[in-house]
């Protein structure tokens, strides 16, 4: 019952689950949906349609920026 925002706030307001990367994927497109997401925390925000070697290749990006943060 939560959309994709609140589900991302509290992701990243709780110790537990801060560190897991989140990727939204939303038709919602407008400029200040965008920035909602981004507030919220999301770490990806792709616009729909995506084709799937535009989800692969920022998943792989987000993968590695996570990668390199923890080193």
């Amino acid at each position: 019952g939560l959309d994709g925002w609140t589900l991302t706030e509290r992701l990243k307001c709780d110790a537990a689950t801060a560190d897991i990367p989140v990727a939204i994927l939303s038709a919602h497109v407008m400029p200040f949906e965008k920035q909602r997401a981004i507030e919220a925390g999301c770490d990806v925000f792709l616009e729909k349609p995506c084709l799937p070697n535009q989800l692969d290749e920022a998943l792989r990006n987000l993968l590695r920026r996570r990668a390199v943060e923890r080193q």
